[in-house]
Parts: structure tokens; sequence; C-alpha cells
């Protein structure tokens, strides 16, 4: 996004990181549009699904319209960033967005909270028997972030694969922001049914600027 800065609020279209614990989309070039709530350096935090920037609650847009339907919950099992943390999908955080040049302390304690996101810098980190760190099979107790990073989270909350599942969304993924929507149609209906697949196009969609 070379003309400025990812805002709050920005909607933002990005290379998808990959899910925690995995390697899994790495590389794959699969984008993911999400809205930007969390910009380096800010505490990010949801409680009881309303969310909190740097201890203040983040008001979106009247035009931003968040839905809850029934049974399309996502369960929260072993979520990032460390399984059994207690993080809800509506109750999550806090957790600092991490951005380049900051150091970060690195103990046995919290090895698995920085695990993931050391792996995105190319270093692998380790907690040896004797509770000492490695990374990249050096001892230490703290590492310098190398990227700016970003927390994404979905309009669609409850429905959603967002920062909460597959954490911070690097610098050098982002693409660019989303302006317009070109096509709309639902997604839910097989294009082996062509019939219903156009009758399904959301014309009064089509066009409307993204907000």
């Amino acid at each position: 996004m070379p003309w400025r800065d990812v805002r709050r609020g920005d909607i933002v279209v990005f290379e998808y990181p990959a899910l925690a614990g995995s390697t899994e989309g790495e590389g794959n070039d699969v984008n993911y549009i999400k809205r930007c709530v969390g910009i380096p350096g800010d505490a990010v935090e949801l409680r009881k699904g309303k969310v909190f920037i740097n201890g203040r609650e983040l008001l979106f847009s009247r035009n931003v319209k968040m839905t809850d339907p029934a049974g399309s919950s996502l369960r929260f099992g072993g979520a990032w960033p460390v399984p059994g943390s207690g993080f809800t999908e509506d109750d999550f955080g806090p957790v600092v967005v991490p951005r380049r040049g900051e150091v970060v302390r690195i103990t046995a304690d919290n090895a698995e909270e920085w695990k993931l996101l050391l792996h995105r810098e190319g270093s692998e980190l380790q907690v040896l028997q004797d509770g000492s760190v490695t990374i990249d099979g050096e001892r230490v107790d703290s590492y310098t972030i190398k990227s700016n990073y970003y927390f994404m989270l979905g309009d669609n909350r409850h429905n959603s694969l967002d920062s909460r599942f597959w954490g911070f969304v690097p610098e050098e993924n982002l693409i660019g922001e989303a302006l317009m929507v070109y096509w709309s149609w639902d997604p839910d209906i097989a294009l082996m049914d062509p019939m219903s697949k156009v009758q399904s196009i959301r014309w009064e969609r089509i066009g409307m600027l993204v907000r």
C-alpha cells in the first residue's frame, strides 16, 4: 500500500498468513479482505464482542453491519496465540500488535506466544530442557521484531476466520485497500446450478463503495 499507511478501520486486501501452528497457505497467493482494527503498537482486546483499542472502544461507522447468524459461530479450540489461553471469539486479549524494531523479552513461559511470529520472520524458536530459549540455535532472552504487523477482523465477526485465529498480518502481506464492490452473488449456490447462480446476483451491491 504505497500511497499511505494503513489506518484503523481500513478495509484491506492481503495475502493469507497461514493458520496458527502450521505453514498451510504460505506462498499459495490466497487473498483475504478484512477490516484493520489494530496497527503496530496497538493493544487490541474484545470484550463481549466489542472491540477496544488501547483501552478505548473502537466505534464503527453505522454503514458497517455486524451479523450473528444462528448456528454459524466458529469453535475456538486451540486458537492463536496459545492453546488454553481462555480466549474466545467475543472475549479476546489484550494482545499488543508488534512493530518493527520493537525488542521483546522471550522466556520459556511466553515462547509459545512468539513462535509463530518468529517462524513467519524466518527464525525458529525452541525451549530447551533446562528452560533456556534459543533462536536459530543461539541462546537468547530477547528478540527484535523485523516487520510491522496488523490485526485484522471480519465485520461478520461470528463467522469470520481472522487475526483471532491465525494471528497478526505482516506488512509485506498487504496488497491494497478495498474501494468498491465489483461483483456480488450468493457464494453458497454451486456453479453447477448456473440459473440459480445468475439469479442470486446482488445487483444492488455492484459498484457500491466499501466503507
